[in-house]
């Protein structure tokens, strides 16, 4: 290259070709040349590591740090495509600390993800105690996960006491598809009406599932309200 005359040239497919000329500056009759590929051709070839993690949580680190859109797209594919559960929670941190408002569609596909860590950081990352948004708790509740139903119960439970939108949901949630949801509305309930009246129980003893109706009824006796 050095000292010898180079045409440089910009391709379709991304990349940069050397042509090395002759030193009138003319192409020789079997021109060569050097393919110089970009950064996005690099991060393809990480992230098609897959006996190396360490490889492509590298990549991952380096596309949060270009903050541009393309790159947090690419993160965000790697939640659902990576076979590292480290990596998958990692791709998904790295989104949530962009604070990137176009990630948020990712996040709250994420709430449904396979992976139960991961549905919990990306619900966690959605929902903001001090602005809250119930489009976080909704989604979360009709994915019929555990984890992130009792979360978003739990989110419920504070607002529950003013606000008449988080309570319908709250009661919606006697008849979740879990027990753990179903259980957890009514100690929400419990705490967000009088604790001397009986209407949480009341209100659990209309539910569709039988084990909730029980449940109402011997939490009325252990609470004394019998």
């Amino acid at each position: 290259v050095y000292n010898q005359p180079h045409l440089a040239a910009c391709c379709d497919d991304n990349t940069v070709r050397l042509f090395k000329l002759d030193a009138d500056g003319k192409f020789p009759d079997d021109p060569v040349y050097f393919k110089i590929h970009g950064a996005a051709a690099w991060v393809k070839n990480e992230l098609a590591q897959q006996h190396d993690p360490k490889r492509r949580g590298k990549a991952l680190e380096t596309l949060a740090g270009w903050k541009d859109n393309a790159s947090l797209d690419i993160i965000g594919e790697q939640i659902t495509k990576d076979q590292d559960p480290a990596l998958r929670l990692a791709a998904t941190k790295l989104l949530i600390e962009s604070n990137n408002p176009r990630v948020v569609k990712v996040l709250e596909r994420a709430i449904g993800h396979g992976d139960g860590k991961v549905r919990v950081l990306a619900f966690d990352g959605l929902f903001r105690p001090l602005k809250p948004d119930l489009g976080p708790i909704d989604l979360a509740l009709k994915t019929g996960h555990p984890d992130v139903g009792v979360k978003a119960v739990q989110a419920l439970e504070p607002l529950a006491k003013k606000d008449d939108q988080a309570l319908s949901r709250m009661v919606d949630a006697l008849n979740a598809q879990t027990w753990d949801v179903r259980k957890a509305a009514l100690a929400a309930l419990e705490s967000v009406y009088d604790a001397k009246a009986p209407t949480a129980s009341l209100t659990a003893l209309t539910a569709k599932h039988g084990d909730v109706r029980v449940l109402a009824l011997t939490r009325t006796l252990e609470r004394g309200l019998l």
